[in-house]
């Protein structure tokens, strides 16, 4: 092994030395009590966030005008791709010109 490689060696053992001293006495432990109930999930509320986030974007969207709409419907709602909402909505994706094309 050369001087550079020995040197890259001994430096990573220190590194990982350093690191891992330093892992040990930044440990953070929870010292507090907690109840069973802390540990049940209401599934419920998680739910009811879901329609209210739900209705919301709902309503965003049909505040929108055309044709910013309909795409965003059949993108989000409808879950089609890029290439089949273009298609429904009789336009052309265009990719920007390779270099081999000018």
């Amino acid at each position: 092994m050369n001087a550079a490689g020995i040197k890259t060696y001994l430096y990573s053992i220190g590194k990982n030395k350093l690191l891992g001293d330093l892992r040990k006495k930044t440990k953070i432990t929870f010292q507090g009590k907690f109840n069973d109930d802390d540990l049940i999930v209401d599934d419920d509320d998680f739910e009811v966030e879901k329609i209210e986030k739900y209705d919301k974007v709902k309503e965003v969207i049909s505040s929108m005008g055309d044709p910013c709409k309909r795409i965003l419907e059949l993108f989000y709602f409808n879950k089609l791709s890029t290439d089949e909402i273009a298609e429904l909505m009789g336009c052309l994706l265009y990719t920007s010109p390779s270099p081999r094309d000018s």
